[in-house]
């Protein structure tokens, strides 16, 4: 699936995503880090699903109006 995040917010959900891998190959993975990392990924996964949801309702309304002059 593509997300189809701006450039900003694939490079955060990169780092992310490669600081939780990393500090789950570390000897003592620290949890605050992990933590603020996935409350990171979250923040933009609800934005992108929020974008999503905002786009279908437009295009069930776009149609409905459409089909209704």
């Amino acid at each position: 699936m593509n997300l189809d995040l701006p450039d900003s917010s694939r490079d955060q959900f990169d780092y992310d995503i490669e600081m939780i891998e990393s500090e789950m190959r570390a000897t003592e993975p620290r949890h605050s880090v992990i933590r603020t990392c996935l409350l990171d990924l979250k923040a933009t996964l609800t934005d992108v699903g929020g974008g999503v949801l905002v786009n279908a309702i437009w295009q069930q309304v776009n149609s409905y109006l459409s089909s209704h002059p």
